[in-house]
């Protein structure tokens, strides 16, 4: 319950980079017991959501650019070596059925619709890879990977774009071209990662982190 409530408030951003995490404020809001927050927050750390100090304060983890950076590089390598495993695996059914949410999407944009389907497509690239040992790599980095995708998800300059990149790749993977498609995979990953980058601001001790600014439309949610 207690890690459950944690990931949703930072994934979603009502928790904010720098927000302390006080133990008994969410042990009163969940009517638990101080222990499985404790853990929770433990858990969070693991995950690189949430930074501890001392073994005292626990605070929501900034997202540096270096971050950015690392854990793209890590993705674009594991998801292209996904990419070779599943291309030949993954039904033209299951391509069509993400065309379709696609091209609704360049109708009909809603964030939270981009979101989900953005992250329908690369899971698929993964699970159909069979490769179990990558899906376990890349799932320890979800919950970071996550975090990035609903930020990119809202940048300003991401939506229509975000459609296009995503369905120059399901065409690619329609025609079971794998240069094309490994192309398209990391163009698309590339392009994330400046977008996210490009939102990034300096603070007042000179350090660059990601402002987590979701647009009005988050209010909706």
């Amino acid at each position: 319950m207690a890690y459950e409530y944690l990931y949703d408030e930072i994934i979603n951003n009502r928790k904010k980079p720098g927000e302390y995490l006080v133990e008994s404020d969410i042990a009163n809001i969940l009517s638990i017991s101080r222990t499985p927050v404790r853990e929770a927050l433990r858990d969070l750390e693991k995950d690189g959501l949430v930074s501890n100090f001392n073994g005292r304060s626990s605070m929501v983890s900034y997202i540096s650019p270096t971050d950015i950076s690392d854990i793209f590089d890590i993705r674009i390598s594991l998801e292209s070596l996904a990419l070779e495993k599943s291309i030949y695996r993954i039904t033209s059914q299951e391509i069509d059925d993400l065309i379709e949410k696609f091209e609704y999407l360049g109708d009909n944009f809603k964030w939270e619709d981009s979101h989900k389907a953005d992250k329908q497509l690369h899971e698929l690239i993964i699970k159909k890879s069979g490769n179990k040992k990558l899906f376990y790599i890349l799932n320890n980095l979800n919950s970071q990977i996550e975090r990035f995708r609903r930020i990119a998800s809202r940048a300003s300059n991401r939506s229509f774009k975000s459609i296009k990149e995503h369905l120059d790749l399901l065409y690619c993977l329609k025609s079971q071209n794998l240069d094309e498609s490994r192309q398209s995979l990391i163009y698309h990953l590339n392009s994330v990662k400046e977008s996210l980058l490009e939102i990034s601001i300096i603070d007042s001790t000179e350090n660059v982190y990601i402002c987590l600014l979701y647009t009005s439309d988050a209010a909706d949610e």
